[in-house]
């Protein structure tokens, strides 16, 4: 490697879009980083391969010279005309793709899970904790079960502001315009909604603003934090008629003993190797 690309690297490894051509005496590598999209993976251009093939190199820097060569400057017409195509496509990804309430079904995973926490509550149980691997489907697990049970109210309680929102989408999606949704995190304390969208500081913060009677089906989401003092304040302060609890890790480390809060009630457990079986997750490898 030349002092050019000694200098040039801490740069170039900047550019998220790069695709970056090495050529020495003993190999020739062709790298640029990897974005794990359906869009990337059936129309990008992606390469990840260092060989020692003049002819693999040359026909990578023809392609590469013919994209290069394809370039046009950058003026106010072709951001006109890029700005008028991309309006086009969204209006047609908003006609094609609108998720309505009635498109949005459970998977075989929820349908059993379901089943069983109906069971639980037609016996009186009015707490519950479902165990299931992470990307299989929880928060639209819990978003059918709140459309089975049918709250006025329901609180939604999570750590993390950026799974909040995803929350918040997830429910809408299953939901749609027929209850209004709030967010209750930081500067944000919109408390009246039918359904609260809350992070546990936030409202750990603030429980004497609501009534202990205040929700009617209340969520726990990555309830492997539930020990922390803020979910013990929030779970004992609220009597909701029921209470969901949602972790893929209920075992702990510090022998805190997640399942205790949730009276040991599991209706339902998926494990990632279930989960990886029933092709609710991908498969993954060590390398």
């Amino acid at each position: 490697m030349n002092v050019f690309m000694i200098q040039a690297m801490p740069r170039l490894v900047t550019i998220p879009r790069g695709i970056y051509l090495s050529l020495t005496t003993t190999e020739r590598s062709l790298w640029a980083p990897q974005i794990i999209t359906r869009y990337a993976l059936l129309k990008n251009i992606e390469w990840d391969v260092v060989v020692q093939d003049d002819d693999v190199y040359g026909q990578a820097l023809a392609e590469f010279e013919d994209k290069w060569n394809a370039t046009h400057l950058l003026n106010s017409e072709i951001l006109n005309l890029y700005a008028n195509k991309l309006n086009f496509a969204i209006e047609r990804w908003d006609m094609d793709y609108d998720l309505s309430a009635a498109l949005v079904k459970p998977n075989f995973m929820q349908r059993k899970a379901l089943k069983e926490l109906n069971r639980y509550r037609a016996v009186g149980t009015n707490r519950a904790l479902v165990v299931a691997a992470a990307g299989s489907g929880k928060t639209y697990l819990a978003a059918f079960d709140a459309l089975n049970f049918n709250p006025k109210r329901l609180l939604y309680v999570v750590h993390e502001g950026s799974i909040l929102k995803k929350s918040l989408e997830t429910f809408q999606d299953v939901f749609g315009s027929a209850v209004s949704y709030g967010i209750y995190s930081g500067t944000s304390k919109e408390s009246d909604a039918d359904f609260v969208f809350a992070t546990n500081i936030t409202m750990c913060k603030t429980l004497e603003l609501f009534r202990k009677d205040e929700f009617d089906y209340i969520i726990i989401d990555e309830c492997h934090h539930a020990t922390a003092e803020t979910y013990k304040k929030i779970i004992a302060y609220f009597e909701p008629e029921f209470l969901l609890g949602l972790t893929a890790t209920p075992e702990r480390m510090d022998n805190q003993d997640v399942f205790e809060l949730f009276d040991k009630n599991v209706p339902y457990e998926l494990r990632l190797r279930d989960a990886i079986v029933n092709n609710l997750v991908v498969p993954f490898k060590y390398l």
